[in-house]
């Protein structure tokens, strides 16, 4: 990975702690990035109990993985692997500072606009898909729709949507079931269940 990281670099990182598993309370660094919103620990435990053990195990996706937070978090219960995307080039290099300094060998970071990068689906289908994208970027139904699209996803996958709180103008595939939801300040956080094919 090119323009390693600094001693500077570290000192001046933002941090956030894994929850839980087999990095539980480790820190993962990051830097601020433009849109950068990470997924607060209210936010990612709630969302990992409403997973259970369905993470066990997993091949996920993380479309806009910023921090990594979701991604870490998702490994480090037991999920197979995790494709980590983002498209700016200072946080692939947190993600992938971090998966050395977790000898995290199940996380994959790839650089990229995810919207490009779903018309090539990936070597197998994902359980699961977390889409968090910066709320400015006004991507969250093309991103869903692409998954099915271009066929990202397994027939029981589930997927967890980051939107703005007053965002009306979301709208998921018809085969996806919406399974939980919380409303937190500005956020709406939910999580969808494939429940059937697109005809």
């Amino acid at each position: 990975m090119p323009n390693k990281l600094s001693s500077g670099d570290l000192k001046r990182a933002s941090k956030l702690k894994i929850i839980a598993g087999q990095w539980r309370s480790r820190q993962v660094l990051f830097a601020p990035t433009p849109g950068l919103r990470p997924t607060g620990n209210r936010s990612r435990e709630r969302l990992f109990n409403w997973l259970g053990a369905d993470i066990q195990g997993a091949h996920c996706a993380d479309l806009f993985a910023g921090s990594g937070a979701l991604t870490f978090e998702a490994a480090s219960r037991g999920a197979a692997t995790c494709i980590a995307i983002d498209n700016h080039p200072l946080a692939l290099r947190w993600l992938a500072y971090n998966a050395k300094q977790l000898q995290a060998g199940q996380v994959h970071c790839r650089c990229g606009d995810s919207l490009k990068l779903l018309k090539t689906p990936p070597a197998r289908p994902m359980e699961v898909v977390f889409i968090d994208p910066p709320f400015a970027l006004n991507c969250s139904s093309e991103v869903c729709h692409k998954l099915e699209q271009y066929d990202w996803l397994a027939d029981n996958a589930m997927m967890y949507v980051e939107l703005p709180k007053d965002n009306e103008g979301f709208y998921p595939p018809p085969n996806w079931q919406l399974w939980r939801q919380q409303i937190n300040g500005d956020v709406d956080s939910r999580l969808y269940k494939r429940i059937e094919p697109p005809s």
